[in-house]
């Protein structure tokens, strides 16, 4: 995973992960409107070519993304430290 914006103070995070961007506003507790009720809220995620292929706002707008990198992507975000441990 390459950060390519580290998080502001509203939780935002911008990253480049196996050829695609990901933006992703990342908490650092779980909550109902995350991904899985985890600490993800909302995640965009485009190809290099500037095709967007995956969009979660507060629940899954659509998905057009093979579940490996979806997977992958998700689990490289949870892995960032929390505003406290940053």
């Amino acid at each position: 995973m390459k950060i390519i914006k580290k998080h502001d103070s509203h939780g935002w995070v911008t990253v480049e992960i196996n050829g695609f961007i990901a933006t992703a506003k990342v908490f650092d507790e779980g909550s109902v409107y995350g991904i899985d009720e985890g600490r993800i809220s909302k995640l965009s995620i485009s190809s290099k070519v500037d095709k967007q292929v995956y969009n979660y706002d507060r629940g899954l707008e659509f998905s057009n993304i093979d579940s490996e990198n979806l997977d992958l992507i998700i689990a490289e975000l949870n892995t960032l430290p929390t505003s406290e441990e940053a």
